[in-house]
């Protein structure tokens, strides 16, 4: 939404420079816009900035540590181009905008700049967990309209089955070159990731491209019996480039198939049989201020790593939840370092952690009571592969009854 907000500023603004005008239209869809980007901000976010900093060029420092990549002065402005170049080539048929000064149409206008504004985000800010990406990635669809918008001023009306055809056939020959020429530089690292010589690559091939082009199209116009390539042609070989995954996958397909489709085997389930069933009875036995302990924190049973994106509980009850999982929390990515990732870091609130555990691994009347009397805890959910003395809940019967219970999961309603 604040990228939403910087597109509508800019139509305004643009509109007033232009027309010498105030535009009424985007004055009110701004404040609307302004209004919901509060709103979110301040009753659903409780105006918390969830641990975001300005920290300029922190996300290619992080992309560079990804890739065991020296930072370098020369790194960082090679990655730099590499991560631009990935999120904007979907993007560069915008240029057919410019036929008929359609880049003053408002729509344009609040496109381009909200994908500027999403785009610089990642540049000048930074959150545990890369969370800064998804302002990135939310405009997106916009920079693939926006090309399509491009594309269509450009091409030919109407687009008849050869010419089609034969645009068809230089993507499918810019995703095949595109596959060739990034398995081979990958043959030449010894397939160990990324180098600066592959991002090189990535971010210098469409400016390449581009040349070569544009030197065919300068001698095509000097020999006069020559004829110039229409800059759709151009157009439609860089955003072919992009389809160089579809080109990987099909390759894939045809010498591996078995890893292609082979299913994770083994793997435990975020929850299993019986869990929604569980939650579903709190949800329909309770009230929508009543508050759950549960045993569960982790995304799958305790291993070597807790992971801690555990949402489900409080999803499937639709209760607040003394403490379920904390990834990704605005106290979490306050607590959070460079490079660090999100999903493992511990709990910033380990008290709290400590009261909730010892009532369900040493039950007791005295730790159930402090629990429930710290926390107004109504309900206890407990999941009989994580850590739980269950024999030892079912004898704090002065304080719990079970309310409900399956091969899985057992449900205990706090006496009052």
């Amino acid at each position: 939404m604040p990228a939403f907000v910087c597109g509508v500023i800019a139509v305004w603004v643009v509109h007033l420079l232009v027309h010498r005008q105030i535009d009424k239209t985007a004055s009110r869809l701004g404040l609307l816009m302004i209004a919901v980007a509060a709103f979110a901000q301040f009753v659903i976010l409780g105006g918390q900035g969830g641990g975001m900093a300005f920290a300029p060029f922190r996300t290619v420092d992080a992309a560079l540590s990804n890739q065991d990549i020296d930072a370098t002065l020369t790194s960082y402005v090679v990655m730099s181009l590499a991560i631009l170049v990935g999120w904007l080539l979907y993007g560069v048929a915008v240029v057919g905008l410019l036929k008929q000064r359609m880049w003053l149409d408002p729509r344009a206008v609040w496109m381009l700049v909200t994908i500027l504004a999403g785009i610089a985000v990642p540049f000048l800010l930074f959150r545990s967990g890369l969370s800064q990406l998804w302002f990135s990635r939310g405009v997106a669809e916009i920079i693939v309209l926006v090309s399509a918008w491009g594309m269509a001023c450009l091409l030919p009306r109407p687009l008849t089955r050869r010419h089609a055809g034969f645009l068809a056939g230089i993507v499918a020959a810019a995703g095949l070159g595109a596959y060739a020429v990034s398995s081979f530089v990958e043959s030449r690292s010894g397939g160990t990731g990324a180098t600066v010589t592959s991002l090189l690559v990535t971010a210098v091939a469409p400016f390449a491209v581009a040349t070569v082009f544009l030197v065919v199209w300068l001698v095509a116009r000097r020999n006069a019996s020559g004829r110039a390539p229409g800059v759709a042609v151009l157009l439609v070989f860089l955003l072919g480039l992009g389809t160089v995954n579809v080109a990987a996958f099909g390759y894939q397909v045809m010498t591996e198939p078995t890893k292609v489709y082979r299913y994770r085997v083994g793997e435990e389930p975020l929850f299993v049989a019986g869990g929604l069933d569980a939650a579903v009875y709190i949800a329909d036995h309770s009230s929508p201020n009543e508050i759950v302990a549960t045993n569960v924190h982790c995304a799958h049973p305790p291993g070597k790593r807790c992971d801690n994106r555990s949402f489900w509980i409080a999803a499937y009850t639709e209760r607040r939840i003394v403490v379920e999982g904390w990834g990704y929390t605005a106290a979490t990515n306050d607590t959070g370092w460079p490079l660090s990732r999100n999903a493992f870091l511990p709990i910033p609130d380990p008290g709290r952690l400590k009261i909730n555990d010892a009532a369900f691994e040493e039950p007791s009347p005295e730790t159930v009571g402090r629990l429930v009397e710290t926390y107004h805890v109504s309900w206890l959910f407990v999941a009989k592969k994580y850590s739980a003395d269950i024999p030892g809940l079912r004898r704090v019967n002065r304080l719990l009854d079970v309310s409900f219970e399956n091969s899985r999961y057992l449900v205990f309603r706090v006496k009052s």
